[in-house]
């Protein structure tokens, strides 16, 4: 049976949570998704922003929890040390900074 992490503070204040957010797609099969929302630790209210989302389509029933398992591993072993960087904090804000003001 597949079980998300709890969230969770990293050394760097960075908070992290999980949310399953799977649906039903056509007869047997599903689009699998767990979305990984962080929230920063200078920030006054902690406000979620979602990080990235991890996903498969068209995914049998009867491999739903070892995908989403795959996925979450995937992610552990590839994304999880960038995040435990002292500086990723300050540097996820300023691309977020940034992104907001191009779309002004």
């Amino acid at each position: 049976m597949f079980k998300l992490p709890e969230p969770q503070t990293l050394p760097n204040g960075l908070k992290l949570d999980f949310l399953d957010a799977t649906k039903l797609y056509y007869g047997d099969y599903y689009r699998v998704c767990i979305e990984v929302k962080c929230a920063l630790p200078h920030e006054e209210h902690a406000y979620w922003h979602l990080f990235k989302k991890l996903e498969k389509m068209g995914v049998g029933s009867a491999e739903l929890d070892a995908t989403k398992q795959d996925l979450l591993d995937a992610f552990i072993s590839l994304v999880l040390p960038y995040l435990h960087r002292e500086d990723f904090p300050v540097r996820f804000a300023e691309a977020k900074k940034k992104k907001r003001l191009q779309v002004s």
